[in-house]
């Protein structure tokens, strides 16, 4: 199973290209990361609530761990305010691999 800091350099670079006005879903972070991606999905979600990440349903805000049925990821507005904590292994060479860093937000601002 892949682990949180891959699962997290796939979201954030899948956000970072589409921009803070576009949304994808997370399930699309799940299929880079796996053949058999639905099983991933909780833990994706998971790894979504932890980073710079906005997620909606039906275009309205909602809490991905809550949420039930499809939701959408985008960057949150406030994504810059966040700093760099660790960055996926860089020995991983398979073709989809990421090694966009990971997010944390910065001491003194909100997530």
């Amino acid at each position: 199973m892949a682990s949180d800091a891959e699962i997290a350099a796939v979201l954030m670079a899948l956000a970072e290209v589409r921009g803070p006005s576009k949304t994808f879903c997370p399930s699309e972070a799940a299929r880079r990361l796996a053949e058999d991606w639905r099983p991933l999905m909780p833990e994706v979600r998971r790894v979504a609530a932890t980073l710079p990440l906005r997620a909606t349903q039906g275009g309205e805000p909602v809490d991905p761990l809550a949420a039930s049925g499809p939701i959408r990821l985008s960057l949150a507005r406030d994504w810059r305010s966040f700093r760099v904590v660790r960055q996926a292994a860089p020995d991983d060479t398979r073709p989809h691999a990421e090694t966009h860093p990971r997010y944390a937000p910065r001491p003194g601002h909100a997530h």
